[in-house]
This record gives C-alpha cells, sequence and structure tokens, in this order.
C-alpha cells in the first residue's frame, strides 16, 4: 500500500480514504439540499413568464378550403405573439369526420408545424380535424409543462 497526495494505491486499484469520501459525499448532500424543491406549489418559479401569463393561439380560419393535390395551409397566431424562452409549440390534429369514401391508403397527408401546417388531399371531400396547439417548457427539475393554448375543429373542404 503506497500513498500520493490523496489517493491510496492497492496494487492497481488506487481509492480515496474514507474520510475523504465523507468529506465529498457531504459537500454533494449540502449542495443538493440548497437547490430548490420541485414541487407543485412553486412551478412559476421553475418557468418564469410562462405560467405568469396567458398565452392564446387562434386559428387564421377554422374552415379551409382547396383542392385535390394542392397544399392547403392551417395557419396559427399566438399572444402575446413570442413564446417564452426555452419552449416551443405543437400541433396535434386527430380524424374527427372524414368522407366514407377515403380509404386507409389514401389518407390525408399532414406536416404538422407552428404557425403552419401543411395538408394534401388524394381525395375530395369535406375533412374534420380535432386540433390541439399545446405550449411545452421543459423544467429545470428534468419536468415538463404543457399547456392548451387551443383547442377546436377545423373544416377543410377538398375539391376535385
Amino acid at each position: 500500500m503506497k500513498r500520493s497526495g490523496c489517493l491510496v494505491h492497492l496494487g492497481k486499484y488506487s481509492i480515496l480514504p474514507p474520510g475523504i469520501i465523507f468529506r465529498v459525499l457531504l459537500i454533494g448532500a449540502m449542495v443538493l439540499s440548497a437547490l430548490p424543491v420541485c414541487g407543485e406549489d412553486d412551478l412559476s418559479s421553475l418557468f418564469g413568464p410562462f405560467l405568469n401569463q396567458n398565452y392564446k393561439a387562434t386559428a387564421v380560419s377554422e374552415s379551409l378550403t382547396g383542392r385535390v393535390g394542392e397544399q392547403i395551409k392551417l395557419s396559427f397566431t399566438l399572444d402575446p405573439p413570442e413564446e417564452p424562452v426555452g419552449s416551443f409549440l405543437t400541433v396535434n390534429l386527430s380524424e374527427h369526420k372524414f368522407p366514407e369514401l377515403v380509404k386507409k391508403d389514401q389518407q390525408p397527408k399532414v406536416l404538422t408545424g407552428f404557425p403552419d401546417t401543411s395538408m394534401f388531399f388524394s381525395q375530395p371531400g369535406i375533412y374534420q380535424y380535432s386540433v390541439v396547439v399545446s405550449l411545452i417548457a421543459k423544467g429545470s427539475c428534468a419536468g415538463v409543462h404543457a399547456d392548451k393554448v387551443y383547442k377546436g375543429v377545423i373544416t377543410v373542404d377538398v375539391s376535385p
């Protein structure tokens, strides 16, 4: 057993003496205890303006028209217009009501995004989507917070 600085060498292994290991653990515990506790009652301090301001998205139009094979854009605005730092917006569309003739292999192609979502249709008809826009933020305690900023039904009238 040799000693060099703080390390104790035992053959091919080098370890810290128990006294130093204890001090390192104690300092780590003190640092962790000084960090803020993540709890439901303290979310505003973690997300700052995210929870202190009411963000609202609005569809530019809830009734869209277009033609088969052409891009149809679903656009949104946000109020206030700038999302908080460290957050992003998601757009989720789900089938609400589709024409009966639309087969699984002829489903519309949708590329979601904010402020614009693009849709391409291969069959004419009237399509309805349930739409939810959420403002997502990641907190400092590995949590994620989501606020619905828009929920509605969008109608798309597609002609041949």
